[in-house]
């Protein structure tokens, strides 16, 4: 009798672990809403924002301007907005956690002030350079006042402001958004809607946002112009060409294109057909479950080919290297070579020329070399048509 109890007690001690692990797991990867005009998965309208106007992944930080672990990750979060200028949108909303932090409302209220005129990041980053000055202050007023002269705010306009009901209301309202997402410290972050609890380093936040990127959909162009321009295109992993005239690199099942902004078709996998502007290589990729950057080169679910020793992954548009990798936005007639290997500069020379140069017929650049197949519409950049 003892031994089935034991062996319940323990049965059951094991079931609320597990129970907690899976409760731990569904809240880090919990979905979060919109509270008050501030979504958790997508710039606000009224957001303090720095990096990409049409991002694919948004990065929302809950931060004390006070707190010593928020002044940390600063030193990594800052370089953020630079290393993905076209696809990441850093969002800084207040959490001062004023019963630890006295002077974090305080800070808080300066930076909303700088921020009437155009100078929150400004503020924000003047905050954190010196936190270790101001933190242990009975008043800031005075010190908060010289950064904002610092950085030639008007400074009636500044004291009126940072004592401002607006201001406050603004701040209590992101921390009412703070509170729906179950903040519960600072610095709380969340990528495209989810919390995450990266390290205080920068590859362990690139970790998450390329993975974040290679899951995201097509850049948003819904608003952006119609063009109808085309570009050559060949990938070349380990010495062999990737055939995109296989159906699962041209279209659905049901026979349709992948997609209307970006695609290949009528069996054609070296001619990109684009139709909005703004489409990056990795818009194209997308659609087929690849993606590209600096450091990997992922080919579907199962390869993802990374740049270690003597392999390297290589961008070449119109015979010329290029660093913005997936981030290049297509051009009219471009010519793009992207190499994954250890290939000699010969061998890398040889592909470049092995680059087909035939978008010059499709957007009838070139009639002496004759007439594109039939397509629903055909031009160059300027053309006013939407789809193939």
């Amino acid at each position: 009798m003892a031994r089935k109890v034991t062996k319940f007690v323990w049965w059951a001690v094991g079931a609320m672990v597990l129970a907690g692990i899976v409760y731990a797991i569904m809240w880090i990867a919990r979905p979060v809403k919109t509270v008050d005009g501030y979504p958790l998965n997508a710039v606000g309208a009224t957001d303090w924002v720095e990096g990409a106007k049409t991002p694919s992944v948004v990065l929302i930080e809950y931060s004390d301007f006070e707190c010593p672990y928020c002044a940390e990750y600063y030193a990594i979060v800052k370089q953020l907005p630079d290393l993905y200028q076209n696809q990441l949108a850093l969002v800084y909303r207040n959490y001062p956690l004023v019963s630890a932090h006295p002077n974090a409302m305080a800070g808080a209220q300066a930076a909303e002030a700088a921020g009437k005129q155009g100078k929150f990041w400004e503020m924000h980053n003047l905050l954190f350079d010196n936190q270790n000055t101001w933190a242990s202050m009975s008043n800031t007023s005075s010190t908060f006042e010289g950064y904002a002269q610092q950085l030639g705010l008007n400074m009636d306009q500044y004291r009126t402001d940072v004592k401002s009901q607006v201001i406050k209301d603004r701040i209590a309202l992101q921390i009412k958004s703070g509170d729906a997402a179950k903040v519960s410290g600072t610095p709380s972050f969340f990528l495209n809607g989810k919390a995450i609890s990266p390290a205080i380093t920068l590859d362990a936040f690139k970790t998450l946002i390329d993975a974040a990127i290679k899951n995201a959909p097509l850049t948003d162009t819904a608003s952006a112009p119609a063009v109808h321009i085309h570009a050559d295109i060949r990938v070349v992993v380990d010495g062999t060409s990737i055939d995109f005239s296989q159906d699962k690199y041209q279209k659905t099942a049901d026979g349709k294109d992948l997609s209307q902004d970006v695609h290949f078709h009528n069996g054609n996998g070296e001619l990109v057909h684009i139709h909005k502007a703004g489409i990056t290589i990795n818009d194209l990729f997308a659609t087929f479950g690849m993606s590209l950057d600096r450091d990997c080169l992922t080919i579907d679910a199962s390869t993802t080919k990374c740049a270690t020793g003597a392999n390297k992954i290589y961008l070449y548009v119109n015979g010329q290297p290029n660093t913005s990798f997936g981030d290049y936005v297509f051009k009219d007639l471009d010519q793009i070579l992207v190499v994954y290997g250890s290939d000699s500069a010969a061998a890398i020379q040889a592909q470049i020329k092995a680059v087909p140069n035939n978008a010059c017929i499709y957007s009838k650049t070139c009639p002496q070399r004759g007439a594109p197949p039939p397509e629903a519409c055909a031009g160059s950049e300027t053309t006013d048509c939407t789809k193939a």
